[in-house]
């Protein structure tokens, strides 16, 4: 089923929240070596459910990313906050997955 045969309205809603997911993990990385963690926590919380099983890989390979660009030593911090925006989109589709399976079932239900 694509974006499309779902509806607009479902289309948009998740289109933003996707959006707002990344849009707060942006801010709070803007400079990686002085989060935000306030819109840090905002972005993972709203990430819930699909970021409980996620965790562990979003902390290996983001910790991989900082390894590698010396980020925490002086080195490049844009590829940590796009692996990051990038990371809490994935897991914002998740959920959206999640959403949608969900209602696919209710409806098959009632």
């Amino acid at each position: 089923m694509s974006l499309i045969e779902r509806g607009p309205a479902r289309t948009v809603a998740f289109a933003g929240y996707v959006m707002l997911v990344m849009g707060l993990m942006a801010v709070a990385m803007a400079d990686p070596n002085h989060p935000r963690l306030g819109f840090f926590i905002a972005s993972l919380a709203i990430c819930l459910p699909t970021m409980v099983p996620a965790l562990p890989v979003f902390y290996v390979a983001l910790a991989a990313v900082w390894g590698l660009t010396g980020a925490d030593n002086g080195g490049m911090t844009w590829p940590v906050t796009a692996a990051y925006v990038s990371a809490v989109g994935l897991i914002g589709m998740g959920n959206g997955s999640i959403v949608r399976l969900g209602l696919r079932r209710h409806r098959q239900h009632a």
